[in-house]
Formats: C-alpha cells, structure tokens, sequence
C-alpha cells in the first residue's frame, strides 16, 4: 500500500512539475516588457528587454566580412537611442517604429539590440 502511494505522489509530482515548465514557457513567449521612455533608460537596465516606441532619424548601414546590420538613430519626445538591427532593410527615416529589444552598451553609451521592430506608421 505504502508503495502504491508513493507511486502516486511521483506521478502527480510530475505532472505538476510539467504543467508548471509548460506554463513558463507560454509566458516567457507572449509576454512583452512594458513601454518605457528612452530617457528613462539608465546603467541598471543593461540586460533587461525593453520596448521603445519612437520615429527614426537616421539608418547607417554597417558592413561587416559577409553580412550587413544597420545602426538605427530611434528617437521619442524624451530622447534618443541607437538600435542595431540586422533584420529590417526596408526602414526609412522619419518612419514610426516599435522596437522590443534588449539593452546594451557600446562606447559608454546605451543602445538596443533589436529583437522585434514593428512599424507603427
């Protein structure tokens, strides 16, 4: 009887334990930082996902040995950001955009490494 229990207690344990993992996983790929100024961004949110609505100033497009990525000039009312893109080679200045992405440094200052842009306008 003892065992037959125990046998019991592991299944549901483990039928817990992945619902619980299949629940992460859900969240992890439907949810989305919230809205944040870009000049609310600072040191402490290096490594954290962000989203940043703002209009394009400016594109250079960097080639590197085989491939290309852009450096996109992302500005809102409160300031502006760099984004490096390797994906979006149909942007145009003056284009409202929304980038998801997570934030980094380069040179002493912030930027954004684009995982998802989506144009607003």
């Amino acid at each position: 009887m003892w065992e037959s229990n125990n046998k019991k207690i592991k299944k549901i344990s483990f039928i817990i334990s992945v619902v619980g993992i299949l629940i992460i996983i859900f969240l992890s790929i439907f949810s989305e930082p919230k809205t944040t100024l870009i000049d609310n961004l600072n040191k402490k949110d290096i490594d954290t996902y962000i989203k940043i609505n703002g209009t394009i100033i400016n594109i250079e497009k960097i080639k590197s040995q085989n491939s290309f990525f852009l450096i996109i000039r992302l500005k809102d009312f409160s300031g502006s950001i760099d984004v490096l893109d390797n994906k979006n080679s149909d942007l145009r200045i003056n284009q409202k955009i929304q980038v998801i992405g997570k934030i980094s440094e380069y040179k002493n200052q912030l930027q954004i490494e684009n995982k998802k842009i989506k144009i607003l306008e």
